[in-house]
């Protein structure tokens, strides 16, 4: 974030300096292509780890935070003995309808990491990654095309 801010200031104190407002646009240009870029980074690498991981059924158990300093809840599936923690945030909104204990669920397990992908992380991943293509490929033809 604090990147960001920096970005930007640096831009508009350019653009002050100068006298050159077409400067503003593509310091704006640069910052969506820079987010875009940590979004396909990102959801590239959660892809490659989904696609390495190992297939399980799992029981659905509770909704909490992993570890005592985390701010995020995530869900918690039960694979065998062993409970693992969801590696993305839950879905807060519809938490009674989209987790519920009565069913089995597949989920994709990083034995190493001790985690798990859900199918609601299935979907951030590639929803993740289309906006991330998305908004580079928009911006930068807008922008520079």
């Amino acid at each position: 974030m604090q990147f960001v801010i920096i970005f930007l200031t640096v831009g508009i104190l350019f653009c002050i300096l100068t006298g050159h407002q077409g400067y503003l646009l593509y310091t704006a240009a640069g910052v969506l292509l820079a987010a875009s870029s940590f979004l396909v980074i990102m959801f590239t690498y959660c892809l490659v780890r989904l696609i390495l991981a190992e297939r399980k059924e799992a029981r659905f158990t509770r909704v909490d935070t992993p570890t005592p300093t985390s701010t995020h809840k995530v869900a918690f599936y039960q694979i065998g003995d062993t409970e693992y923690p969801c590696l993305f945030p839950e879905e807060g909104i519809l938490r009674r309808r989209l987790y519920r204990t009565d069913r089995t669920y597949r989920v994709w397990l990083m034995q190493k990491r001790g985690r798990v992908f859900d199918r609601y992380s299935v979907i951030t991943i590639i929803f993740g990654l289309i906006a991330g293509l998305t908004i580079g490929i928009v911006t930068f033809v807008v922008h520079f095309l």
